[in-house]
């Protein structure tokens, strides 16, 4: 009797061939169990948890070709493509911009409190110069 294995997991075995991964290396990195593949686990399917795994561990899988098996098993958007670095190095310039507009008003805040500071040393210095020729008069006298 031939083993009847779910659409999905036909696919994952599909995939693990085309990319010279061995079966025992993909179960270990995902963490799933090779008794999914065999015997009556084979003909269920496997479960979203399981799914949303393999699809974060090996990025350049089409999500729509391991569920629905249309389109191309590899993604086009796979990582270290251009498209992604460019959409990479978008997100990233949001960021950037985002953190500049809410640190910038804590290091306007920053800066005069810096420039009050300095005020307030220089305040203080004349201060102690004035009390040392003070203390110092008082001495002579």
């Amino acid at each position: 009797m031939d083993k009847i294995l779910s659409p999905i997991k036909s696919r994952v075995l599909q995939y693990i061939d085309s990319q010279g991964l061995t079966k025992k290396s993909f179960f270990e990195k995902t963490g799933i169990s090779a008794s999914n593949f065999k015997g009556k686990g084979a003909q269920s399917e496997l479960g979203g948890d399981k799914i949303v795994t393999i699809l974060t561990i090996y990025k350049n899988i089409n999500p729509y070709w391991l569920l629905l098996g249309k389109g191309n098993m590899l993604s086009e958007l796979a990582e270290g493509s251009e498209i992604e670095s460019k959409n990479k190095s978008t997100i990233e310039t949001i960021i950037a911009r985002s953190v500049v507009k809410l640190v910038s008003p804590l290091l306007d805040d920053m800066r005069t409190d810096i420039k009050l500071l300095v005020k307030n040393i220089g305040e203080l210095r004349l201060d102690f110069d004035d009390y040392k020729e003070e203390q110092a008069e008082k001495q002579k006298n």
